[in-house]
């Protein structure tokens, strides 16, 4: 694999260069992304809850004026 620069002489990542049959270490190590996916369920529907509330007690503080 050769290695290409700019002008500058910073080195540049050619995707031809790239062998596709090579997995990344990283989806290797991590496999499993649904507890993940699960914690990213409960912060969304935290943050409605959240907005929510605030919400309501906003409306409650400008009718009780």
């Amino acid at each position: 694999m050769q290695e290409k620069e700019d002008e500058q002489g910073n080195k540049i990542n050619n995707a031809e260069d790239v062998d596709p049959t090579k997995v990344p270490e990283t989806v290797i190590k991590e496999k499993d992304d649904q507890p993940a996916a699960n914690n990213m369920k409960r912060t969304i529907i935290l943050a409605i809850v959240v907005l929510v509330i605030f919400y309501l007690i906003y409306e409650y503080v400008l009718k009780s004026q």
